[in-house]
C-alpha cells in the first residue's frame, strides 16, 4: 500500500497473521512487514513554497525556506508532545489537566454532530481523539498508516467514508469526516444509546471495553487492550468536566467589551481586543476556567496577570488586584487564582479574559470555550 503524506511517499508491505486463543477462538489481521521510503516529500514542499513566495524553483532561498518549514513543523510537534508529557508529570495523573475547556473550538461542532448521529457523548469522543492523535488531524502512524484525529485505517477508510457520505480522497484530511467516520465505526461495535452515560457505569461497561479493544486494534483481546482502554476512559472523564465561568456570580450580562475590533478606552485608537472584559467589584474572586499549569507576571498594560496552560490553549487573566496562584501550580477548573482589580491599563475594576492557541499568538473568542 502506498501513502502520500506530509512525511513523504512511503510504500507499506503487510503480511497476514493469525492469533489463536486458548478457548479455540482466533483472530486474523494484517501485520506490518516493512516500510520503503520512495520520496521524503521535501520536493513537494519546496515546489509549493516557490509558488507561494514567487521565487524561481531551485533557488537557494527556496532550499533554505523548505528546510526551515520542515524542521519547524517537526520541532512544533515534538515540543507539544513534550509539553503534554510534562503536564501529566506535573499533575501526577494522566490527563488530569484536561477539561471541557480544552476541547479545540474548531472541532466542537463536529463532535456535537457525531453525538447526535451515534449517541456517543462529545466528551467521550474527545477522550478517544486525545488518546489516538493528540488532536492532530494530520497525524499519521508510521507503523500502520492510520491517520487523522480518529486514526482511520487506510484499508477500511474508503468504504467507511463512502458509507458516511464522504469522498475518500477529497475528505481524507477533513476533520469533520475523520470525527464522524470514527464515531460511526465505534458505534457499530456496541449500542451507545443503550449505555447509561449520565453516571459512572459506562467506565466499566463490558460492551464498551470490547468495542474499544477492537477500535484500538486489539481484536477480541480486551485484557491486552486494558492500558489503551484505561487511557481513553481517563481522558474522556477529564473532558467531561465543563469549562467554568471565570468570575463566579457574574455572567454574560456583565461583559462590557467583547472579542474583536474596538475603540480602546485609554489609548483612544481602534485596536483588536483579544478577549472579553467582565465587570465586577474589586476583590471579587477569579477562578480558573480550565485545568492546567500556572505562570504569573506583571506588565504595564495587563497589570497583574495569570496564564494557565493546558494541552490546547493558554488562558490569560489580566488586571488582577492580587494573584493567588504561584508559578508551576497545577490547577483544576474552579480553583481560585486571583482577585478582580484595575491594575495596568484599566478604566475600572474588571477581568480581561483571553484565550489563545498553545505556544502561538492566535487568539480566539473566549465565548467559544465558555459556551
Amino acid at each position: 500500500m502506498e501513502a502520500y503524506t506530509i512525511r513523504g511517499h512511503n510504500l507499506y508491505r503487510y503480511r497476514w497473521v493469525t492469533k489463536t486463543y486458548g478457548d479455540g477462538g482466533s483472530v486474523t489481521y494484517e501485520e506490518l512487514a516493512g516500510i520503503e521510503t520512495l520520496d521524503n516529500g521535501r520536493k513537494y514542499l519546496k515546489a509549493y513554497l516557490a509558488k507561494a513566495l514567487g521565487l524561481p524553483s531551485g533557488s537557494t532561498d527556496i532550499e533554505l525556506a523548505g528546510d526551515m518549514v520542515f524542521n519547524a513543523g517537526i520541532a512544533f510537534t515534538q515540543a507539544r508532545k513534550e509539553w503534554l508529557a510534562w503536564l501529566d508529570h506535573a499533575f501526577g495523573v494522566t490527563y488530569a489537566w484536561a477539561s471541557g475547556a480544552g476541547i479545540p473550538a474548531e472541532f466542537r461542532t463536529f463532535l456535537e454532530e457525531a453525538e447526535k448521529l451515534t449517541g456517543i457523548p462529545a466528551w467521550f469522543l474527545a477522550g478517544l481523539i486525545q488518546k489516538e492523535s493528540d488532536w492532530n488531524p494530520l497525524a499519521v502512524n508510521d507503523r500502520t498508516g492510520c491517520f487523522g484525529l480518529t486514526q482511520q485505517h487506510p484499508d477500511y477508510w474508503p468504504e467507511r467514508a463512502r458509507a458516511a457520505g464522504f469522498d475518500p480522497e477529497r475528505d481524507k484530511w477533513n476533520p469533520r469526516a475523520q470525527i464522524i467516520v470514527g464515531a460511526l465505526y465505534l458505534v457499530s461495535l456496541f449500542d451507545a444509546r443503550g449505555l447509561e452515560w449520565e453516571g459512572d457505569g459506562w467506565k466499566n461497561d463490558s460492551d464498551l471495553h470490547a468495542a474499544l479493544a477492537r477500535y484500538g486494534g486489539y481484536g477480541a483481546d480486551v485484557v491486552g487492550a486494558k492500558p489503551y482502554i484505561d487511557k481513553v476512559v481517563t481522558a474522556a472523564q477529564a473532558y467531561r468536566t465543563p469549562a467554568v465561568w471565570p468570575v463566579p456570580g457574574t455572567g454574560r450580562g456583565d461583559i462590557t467589551s467583547y472579542f474583536g475590533m474596538r475603540y480602546h478606552p485609554t489609548l483612544h485608537i481602534w485596536r483588536m481586543h483579544n478577549g472579553i472584559d467582565i465587570a465586577a467589584p474589586e476583590g471579587t474572586p477569579v477562578v480558573s476556567v480550565s485545568g492546567g499549569v500556572v505562570t504569573t507576571g506583571y506588565d504595564s498594560e495587563s497589570g497583574n496577570f495569570v496564564v494557565v496552560r493546558d494541552g490546547t490553549y493558554e488562558y490569560v487573566y489580566c488586571h488582577l488586584s492580587r494573584i493567588l496562584a504561584v508559578d508551576g501550580q497545577a490547577v483544576r477548573p474552579g480553583d481560585q487564582i486571583g482577585l478582580v482589580g484595575a491594575t495596568g491599563e484599566a478604566t475600572g475594576p474588571h477581568l480581561h479574559f483571553g484565550v489563545k492557541k498553545l505556544n502561538t499568538n492566535s487568539w480566539i473568542d473566549p465565548l467559544l470555550v465558555l459556551s
